[in-house]
Formats: structure tokens, C-alpha cells, sequence
């Protein structure tokens, strides 16, 4: 889904979430890594509303963001 979005010309900021996988997805998450997404962790999987929670505090803290947008890996 990350490479999908990358052909918009907005979002300007992705933020992919990492919520405590136990199988390689995050490390291949960080090589889609640069100026336009970041990708983070979360220490524990507390499920689905606080792996959103993360990101959207992460954003709001690092980058003063006021308009977010959530979405999972079967949105179209």
C-alpha cells in the first residue's frame, strides 16, 4: 500500500506504523523509508486503535500536524 500512495501528490507525510510485529515486516518497512515516510514502532501490540493512537501522536508531536488521514492495508 505504501508504494501505491507514493504516486499522490498528497499525502505530503506518510507515517506507516510497525504495531510489534513478530515476523519481518518492519525491517522491509524501513527500506521504504525517506523525506516523505517514516516509519515507526510501537514497543507492544495493544491492538488496532493504539497503533493509531502511536502514529497519530508521533505526527502531531514531530510534525505539528492538524489534518490526519488512517488508513489499513485493505483500503482502496
Amino acid at each position: 500500500m505504501v508504494k501505491q500512495i507514493y504516486s499522490y501528490s498528497v499525502p505530503d507525510l506518510i507515517c506507516v506504523v510497525d504495531n510489534c510485529s513478530t515476523d519481518e515486516s518492519y525491517r522491509e518497512l524501513l527500506q521504504l523509508q525517506d523525506d516523505r515516510c517514516r516509519v515507526i514502532r510501537n514497543v507492544a501490540n495493544n491492538g488496532y486503535a493504539a497503533g493509531n493512537n502511536y502514529g497519530c501522536r508521533y505526527l502531531i508531536e514531530n510534525y505539528n500536524v492538524d489534518i490526519l488521514m488512517i488508513a489499513n492495508p485493505d483500503v482502496r
